[in-house]
């Protein structure tokens, strides 16, 4: 009886804080309507609140070539653009990033959180260095064993990118999977 006693005591001013620490790593694919292929490994840990941080590395890739801002087109015959200017035929653009984000959460039932992310990165992409500030949404769904499989969105303004790379929207599917 005495120690029944002393383990409900115990129990009793033991503070709980749920998802402190959790740490995860992440891995996300995502497409842009442009034809932008985005691929992130990242680093999250939990704070209070369930909110997070994340520190991250992107990689960003574009296949065809056709930069518009960059390239030279006139009016060809029968209503088609002939391109003129040929230098930068066959080859893809390509942006590497790294950055950080802060992800406040917004909502959350059982296991479906819904968060704000809001981040910058800094890297560079084919021609210079670049940077980017991020504003977005994220719904993870919490699967056995603690993973989280999420999808977002992922709204970003570019500097010192071309004109045409300067405002892109992501929508990405990942896997998150805790390791501790």
């Amino acid at each position: 009886m005495k120690a029944l006693l002393i383990i409900i005591l115990a129990f009793t001013f033991y503070t709980a804080q749920a998802q402190i620490g959790s740490k995860y790593l992440s891995a996300k694919v995502g497409y842009d309507f442009r034809d932008i292929y985005m691929t992130e490994i990242s680093y999250e840990f939990s704070t209070k609140y369930y909110n997070r941080w994340e520190i991250f590395g992107n990689f960003y890739h574009r296949p065809n070539t056709l930069q518009r801002a960059d390239s030279v087109f006139s009016q060809g015959t029968q209503g088609k653009f002939l391109r003129i200017d040929s230098t930068s035929a066959n080859k893809p653009y390509e942006t590497l990033l790294f950055g950080v984000n802060f992800k406040p959460i917004l909502f959350k039932k059982i296991n479906t959180m819904t968060r704000l992310n809001v981040g910058a990165g800094l890297g560079a992409n084919n021609l210079q260095f670049t940077s980017a500030l991020f504003l977005g949404f994220e719904i993870s769904q919490t699967l056995p064993n603690r993973m989280e499989l999420t999808f977002s969105n992922q709204n970003s303004i570019w500097l010192w990118a071309p004109r045409s790379e300067r405002f892109r929207f992501i929508f990405s599917a990942g896997l998150r999977i805790p390791i501790n």
